[in-house]
């Protein structure tokens, strides 16, 4: 199968990471690596496939397809949504599930499809895990397993 050579793809935007009384919005970069990019204008979102690798606000996101949305006037990220073998990292989170969905307003990442989230030595598991990835607030909803240790303690 010919595969189609890695598409790189810089998309500076003008949005604050955080609503804050800030005068001017602050440029952030979205950086994505995939095999493949598509545009769709009239629905407001690019979509990127194929060994995607996904780089904003420090944050590293995995995954085989990628739809980042934005506002109308194609100014500011709205919402990223990933499917297929995702992987997120960010600062001590490791998170992996078949689906997740980051709120760029609200810095909120929701994750489902066997959701599994690991911090330190800990790892919680559920149908749902809702992070909020500026408060480190966490809520896992259906069939919750958390196997909880304690930083700086030694687990057996």
């Amino acid at each position: 199968m010919k595969r189609f050579l890695p598409a790189l793809v810089f998309i500076c935007l003008m949005v604050s990471p955080h609503p804050v009384e800030s005068a001017e919005p602050i440029p952030v970069r979205l950086r994505v690596t995939a095999d493949l990019l598509a545009v769709y204008p009239d629905k407001n979102y690019t979509e990127f496939t194929g060994h995607v690798e996904a780089l904003y606000q420090g944050r590293i996101l995995r995954c085989a397809r990628l739809k980042a949305f934005f506002s109308k006037d194609g100014k500011e990220l709205q919402r990223i949504e990933a499917e297929e073998k995702v992987v997120l990292i960010d600062k001590e989170i490791e998170a992996e599930c078949a689906r997740a969905i980051f709120y760029r307003d609200r810095d909120v990442v929701i994750l489902s499809g066997e959701p599994r989230l690991m911090s330190g030595e800990s790892v919680f598991r559920g149908e749902i895990i809702t992070v909020n990835l500026t408060t480190r607030r966490l809520t896992i909803e259906g069939g919750v397993e958390a196997d909880i240790v304690p930083p700086g303690s030694k687990s057996k």
